[in-house]
């Protein structure tokens, strides 16, 4: 990887790979509910941020939605499935608002990446998704220490 965030240069005669990434963020809420439609307009920021950025981003939280049921049953079998997609992934993003915690669902994954030993990067927006902060630890459900001080990620953003 080089020293500018997010470029990722593979030396194969000129191609340039994007890194494969999941990212997590905060979206079930009820779907007629002004949070349901900031949290979609979140994902679809941080996945357009992350392209812009150099990556190839997959959130499988607003993927499965679309065809899924709203039931129990369904959101776990999306969630399996998401995690299933997640071992291809060079690197696991958590991305919440300022001053947010992890949802349930974000903590669930959480879990399963912690055991899975996987590259895991934290980050807060400070306006919904077109910039980035991030954070070097995650420690019982909180940030602390920051590794990019107070400035968005380097970028376009959207």
């Amino acid at each position: 990887m080089t020293d500018i965030p997010g470029t990722y240069q593979t030396g194969k005669i000129g191609v340039s790979l994007r890194p494969l990434i999941v990212i997590e963020s905060p979206f079930k809420a009820d779907r007629m509910s002004e949070e349901f439609f900031r949290n979609r307009v979140l994902i679809r920021r941080l996945c357009n941020h992350a392209l812009i950025m150099g990556f190839n981003p997959y959130a499988s939280h607003i993927f499965f939605p679309e065809f899924l049921a709203e039931d129990d049953t369904s959101r776990r079998l999306g969630i399996e499935c998401g995690l299933m997609w997640s071992r291809f992934a060079e690197q696991i993003w958590f991305v919440t608002r300022r001053g947010e915690t992890l949802t349930e669902g974000m903590s669930l994954v959480l879990d399963f990446y912690i055991r899975e030993s996987r590259p895991l990067r934290f980050f807060h927006t400070l306006d919904n998704g077109f910039s980035l902060v991030e954070y070097s630890e995650h420690v019982n459900g909180q940030t602390s220490g920051h590794t990019s001080g107070e400035q968005p990620t380097e970028g376009t953003t959207p």
